[in-house]
């Protein structure tokens, strides 16, 4: 596993075709299974960590970051509806079923479908 390395907000938003940005705790079930790649911290501390997603399609690959902190979280593409349906539904898998971890990526899946 590679450990995190800082980013900047401006980096962030150069790299990523589109930054979905949920608050600290609201969607820690539908990131289990996966490790920030990116942090950003400032003179507080801790500001946000960075999920990187690809979507492949026919014609191109499209980076998504998910990016959840407490601060400066960019301010991109940002429904709670739609994260709070699938957070819920991800909550309500069991964690130690032995299909767990594919029950959660799918959910995690059909969120970004439904975000981008």
């Amino acid at each position: 596993m590679k450990s995190k390395q800082f980013i900047t907000v401006p980096k962030l938003n150069s790299i990523y075709d589109m930054i979905i940005s949920v608050p600290y705790g609201d969607r820690q079930r539908l990131l289990n299974g996966l490790n920030p790649v990116y942090y950003n911290s400032g003179v507080y501390g801790w500001n946000f960590d960075v999920y990187e997603i690809e979507r492949k399609s026919p014609s191109h690959t499209r980076k998504i970051a998910i990016v959840t902190g407490y601060r400066n979280l960019p301010k991109k593409h940002r429904d709670r509806r739609i994260t709070t349906y699938y957070e819920t539904a991800a909550r309500k898998v069991d964690l130690w079923h032995e299909y767990a971890g594919d029950c959660i990526s799918m959910f995690r899946s059909l969120w970004i479908n439904d975000v981008i």
